[in-house]
């Protein structure tokens, strides 16, 4: 297998899919690969832990324009320590090694999401430019078959691989199933960024017409923080659900477990964004690892992360009574909530580990 340099701006101990993408991608090839990234706060200790080399470094300039010429010259200064380039952010990073190429000669695989192809849409330079840079690369790997048969309608690429985001175990520990829930209480968890587009409003307002039909024995526990923290909170009290919810930030990967191994029903219903769309959705495979069921929102890309009446129940964008009939029917139907969150923990030991879904990297290195 060729030597390979990991070139990113966003790696451990910085918090975040990406980051721990990148970690699981480094983590499966360690023998092969080594890591360079920018510089962060506190990155010692995990570096010196890391079974793989790390070198932290300065990969943008601040004032010389293009930023990114710097981290053409740090590929150029190690041309002879590897033999092809992991890149997960196509812009920038993606154009140093779609530049370093020409003169290296050393291949490069770009990690493509959603959100970079619909970023570049919007403008014709970078669309330009996202084309070219794509066109030469070894391969395109994709998070999503949608995002895979997008490139291949918008570029005319063939060379696509679809990659699903692993479950990576914390600490590489399989999780434990559900815990037991010792009451009748119904637990609901949504763990992302608090932005218009996870669809927090909307789950408020489906408990909140539950709680007006007499179902009162819920809680639902919000993770994660944002710029619309204060508009959540703000209707939490409006519809008069503050005994029922609650927000929780700043938790670390090994907290977010307890969340994870108390909730019965993970819901996410996203909204269509044009730009920041929901790619995949890493976190209803985090839930289903517990063995929890998700209620999520029709779309392409998360309907190939829950399957419809089989892992979870999937819901037309928009569709309020739709979303308010899946929560009651998850709500008070236990023998179909552990059915769907039994086959929703098989699927992710079947198709989501790291084993699964990086070694068909091999092929190609």
């Amino acid at each position: 297998m060729r030597k390979i340099l990991l070139l990113t701006l966003d790696f451990p101990p910085s918090q975040g899919g990406v980051a721990r993408y990148l970690h699981g991608l480094a983590y499966y090839f360690q023998k092969h690969l080594f890591v360079l990234a920018s510089n962060g706060k506190d990155t010692q200790i995990f570096d010196q832990k890391a079974p793989y080399s790390i070198e932290r470094k300065r990969l943008l300039y601040k004032i010389i324009w293009p930023h990114w010429l710097k981290s053409v010259l740090e590929l150029l200064k190690r041309s002879k320590m590897y033999e092809i380039v992991f890149i997960s952010h196509v812009l920038p990073l993606g154009t140093s090694a779609w530049i370093a190429s020409w003169i290296t000669h050393k291949p490069y695989i770009i990690f493509l999401h959603g959100f970079d192809l619909a970023l570049a849409k919007q403008n014709s330079r970078k669309f330009w430019l996202l084309k070219k840079i794509l066109s030469r690369a070894h391969f395109v790997v994709c998070n999503s078959n949608v995002l895979s048969s997008e490139v291949k309608q918008v570029f005319d690429i063939s060379k696509t691989l679809t990659i699903y985001p692993p479950y990576l175990f914390t600490d590489q520990v399989e999780p434990e199933k559900k815990q037991a829930n010792q009451t009748d209480q119904i637990i609901f968890l949504t763990v992302s960024r608090l932005v218009k587009r996870k669809g927090h409003i909307r789950v408020l307002y489906a408990l909140a017409s539950l709680r007006d039909k007499g179902y009162k024995n819920f809680v639902y526990w919000i993770v994660g923080d944002g710029s619309m923290r204060r508009e959540i909170e703000e209707m939490i009290e409006e519809l008069d659900l503050c005994y029922h919810v609650q927000i929780f930030s700043d938790i670390s990967d090994s907290k977010l477990h307890d969340f994870y191994a108390q909730a019965d029903i993970f819901i996410m219903p996203t909204i269509y964004d044009p730009i920041d769309r929901e790619g995949f959705g890493m976190v209803y495979i985090e839930a289903a690892a517990y063995g929890i069921p998700s209620i999520a929102t029709k779309q392409p890309g998360v309907d190939e992360a829950v399957i419809h009446e089989q892992t979870g129940i999937l819901v037309e964008d928009g569709n309020q009574s739709k979303l308010c009939e899946a929560i009651e029917v998850l709500s008070k139907n236990k023998v179909k909530r552990e059915q769907f969150g039994k086959q929703a923990r098989e699927r992710v030991f079947k198709e989501f580990t790291t084993q699964k879904q990086f070694s068909k990297l091999e092929d190609y290195l």
